[in-house]
């Protein structure tokens, strides 16, 4: 990742940063759906072909002791021609009064690595029971007495509320 573009979130008392967390990462989502990859894994010869995309984000303002996300989102791409290929201005217009989007900056030499952590929790027994209801081709309450007793984990770690449109 050798480029990146910054959006700066303009909330104010009247609506809150959480809300405009969520209309602008449904919007970055499409975006990045729409400009998905195909082609092979790093592997490459007989793999099949899969759809992966060429971009990155970062929350650069995350406090940890805070649990925020703070009020920037950066889009990272390997360089500034996939990031005017994204076209976030045209992605975002609905919402201009409310972000400011950056020019295409070039990450600074000194960065040497990052690093992506995903943290998926559990959504509910409900949710698994029937997932595992499908799986194992077993009753939903056989699925369900499975996890009795299972301890649904909570988190304080910030999160989007997202809808699916697919």
């Amino acid at each position: 990742m050798r480029a990146y573009q910054e959006i700066t979130l303009r909330h104010s008392e009247e609506i809150p940063c959480n809300f405009l967390w969520e209309k602008l990462f449904q919007q970055v989502h499409l975006a990045l759906v729409e400009n998905k990859t195909i082609g092979r894994t790093a592997a490459g010869g007989s793999d099949p072909l899969v759809a992966y995309s060429e971009y990155g984000v970062s929350f650069p303002q995350y406090c940890d002791q805070l649990n925020a996300l703070g009020c920037k989102l950066r889009i990272f791409a390997s360089g500034s021609d996939k990031l005017l290929r994204l076209d976030l201005n045209r992605w975002l217009d609905g919402l201009r009064d409310y972000c400011r989007v950056s020019g295409i900056e070039a990450v600074p030499d000194e960065v040497e690595h990052v690093r992506f952590k995903r943290r998926q929790l559990c959504t509910g027994i409900e949710r698994l029971a029937r997932r595992r209801a499908k799986r194992k081709q077993e009753s939903y309450e056989q699925a369900l007495a499975y996890y009795s007793g299972f301890n649904s984990h909570t988190t304080r770690l910030p999160f989007i509320y997202m809808n699916s449109l697919s």
